[in-house]
């Protein structure tokens, strides 16, 4: 269980949000990479290795399954997974999406997913069954052939902040991403994050970089005695600040750095 081995060795404008978060202490939230994967959550991030969203929304269903259809945020992504030949269901005719993926499991799907790689798990045959952890799965994940893209965002409002926003929906700096059966816990809300995109789908938060990022082209829309409102890729996101300080002007396309829903200086 202790390493992997490698052979080769809509635009949307909501109203009433606010980017206050509720970080209370000065220590930056981690992301627990130990923590075991389920399978929902690995074939998310398989079907996302061979499709965009708009592809995987188009596949026509041909899985059969006992404990999932369309209801199931992760049916589709079970489909196409299926539909490339990454994965199977259990004997029983059963997915099983909310338990831990397996080593066991892990090594069957990247022996279909390595492109001809010989990637494999080394573990004992006594962990077979034992989970696998989001770090080791993280790194097998890297090692395959996949199209998903490692980007810094910064989340900037759930639904909880937001009403507007679908709970599988979060507003972020890179525009309106899909967060189905990805955990963001109140305080990762205005971070920075390391993330897996592909498209607007996230596939895996992987590292808090930071507490303060920037935020890129946020434009000046409204200037008020307490703050200044932002267009951030198409929605108005109120921060405050003395606007005195920042010099800012209607029209203004600012890089600004933001901690605890709070515009601290301007950013290079």
């Amino acid at each position: 269980m202790r390493k992997i081995l490698y052979a080769f060795i809509f635009t949307v404008m909501l109203s009433g949000c606010s980017a206050n978060s509720s970080k209370e202490s000065a220590q930056l939230p981690f992301i627990d990479k130990n923590l075991p994967i389920t399978r929902g959550q690995a074939v998310k991030m398989l079907a996302l290795s061979r499709y965009t969203p708009d592809e995987i929304n188009a596949l026509p269903r041909t899985v059969a399954l006992d404990d999932s259809d369309v209801s199931n945020i992760y049916d589709k992504y079970i489909n196409a997974a299926t539909a490339a030949g990454l994965i199977s269901g259990t004997q029983e005719n059963t997915f099983l999406a909310g338990e831990n993926l397996t080593l066991e499991q892990a090594n069957f799907i990247l022996k279909n997913a390595a492109g001809g790689k010989n990637l494999v798990l080394q573990y004992s045959q006594q962990d077979r069954k034992k989970p696998i952890s989001l770090d080791v799965w993280l790194q097998a994940f890297d090692a395959i052939d996949d199209k998903a893209e490692e980007k810094e965002i910064v989340i900037l409002a759930d639904n909880s902040l937001c009403t507007d926003l679908s709970e599988n929906y979060v507003l972020s700096s890179e525009g309106l991403l899909n967060r189905e059966g990805i955990d963001i816990p109140p305080e990762y809300i205005g971070c920075g994050i390391k993330a897996l995109l592909r498209g607007n789908s996230i596939l895996a938060l992987k590292d808090i970089t930071t507490d303060t990022p920037v935020i890129k082209n946020a434009e000046v829309m409204d200037i008020l005695d307490n703050g200044i409102i932002f267009n951030i890729n198409g929605c108005h996101i109120f921060y405050a600040c003395a606007p005195e300080t920042l010099a800012a002007s209607m029209g203004d396309k600012l890089n600004i750095k933001v901690s605890d829903g709070r515009v601290i200086s301007l950013a290079a």
